[in-house]
């Protein structure tokens, strides 16, 4: 009886190991996710190394020689179109102008006299009083000063014109670099040193390149639609910003 007793709560004892293994063998039903399919575009990115560049850059040079006499702004500062940076000594480019506009109206009291000797002289070539040598004389004096005049309005815009320079201003909003030329140096026309750099960085150019292969499929994709940039800077990987790209440049 011990024998059977014991034959049996061994074969009960494997029965309930076999069932409590199964059992823990057993996992829960699995959470399926499930979506509707549908159809769209997704978005090809070609990775690429670039560099920042100005969409305007300006090279600041005198366009008259003379003495700086003046500086009217400070390095790294933001300045708009038409902002004063430098003043270029400007007597001599003022008196040039009052020179010119004397001379204007100097040959404008001849041109009165030689037209007023012209008409008196016209009832006297009708009489024969004078010949007409003379009176082609009279004529071409008249013409000479008409000409005469044009060249001085036309030195009169020129003096202005320089006297205009000799006020150096902004031609582009943006930021001033470091100042290149100090008070009292002289500087040449065209031909001196530059005096500052001046770029706009409201907005930025990016420059890079990709391989020649993808050139065929980006210029496809352009002519379809506007193409995203995302550009990320070194340093500060955690922030994206996008723009478009603007042109393929025209050598490969």
């Amino acid at each position: 009886i011990v024998g059977i007793i014991i034959v049996i709560w061994f074969v009960v004892g494997q029965v309930k190991g076999y069932i409590s293994k199964n059992h823990k063998a057993a996992s829960p039903p699995r959470i399926v996710k499930t979506a509707i399919s549908e159809e769209k575009t997704v978005p090809i990115y070609v990775d690429s190394f670039g560099t920042v560049s100005s969409p305007e850059n300006v090279d600041i040079k005198a366009q008259v020689t003379g003495k700086i006499i003046e500086v009217n702004f400070t390095q790294g500062q933001e300045v708009s179109i038409g902002q004063l940076l430098f003043t270029i000594e400007p007597d001599q480019y003022e008196n040039e102008l009052v020179k010119a506009e004397a001379a204007l109206e100097q040959d404008m009291v001849q041109l009165q006299l030689k037209t007023s000797t012209l008409e008196r002289n016209k009832s006297l070539i009708e009489k024969e009083l004078i010949s007409q040598q003379e009176f082609e004389t009279y004529s071409t004096e008249v013409s000479s000063l008409d000409a005469q005049i044009e060249l001085d309005k036309a030195e009169i815009e020129l003096a202005r014109i320089n006297l205009s320079y000799c006020y150096i201003k902004s031609p582009i909003n943006g930021v001033t670099g470091k100042r290149q030329v100090d008070v009292g140096n002289i500087v040449s026309a065209n031909t001196g040193p530059v005096l500052v750099n001046v770029k706009k960085i409201s907005e930025l150019y990016l420059d890079f390149t990709l391989p020649e292969r993808y050139l065929v499929k980006v210029r496809d994709a352009m002519e379809k639609n506007i193409l995203d940039v995302r550009v990320t800077v070194p340093g500060d990987e955690d922030k994206t910003y996008s723009g478009k790209l603007e042109f393929i440049d025209n050598k490969v």
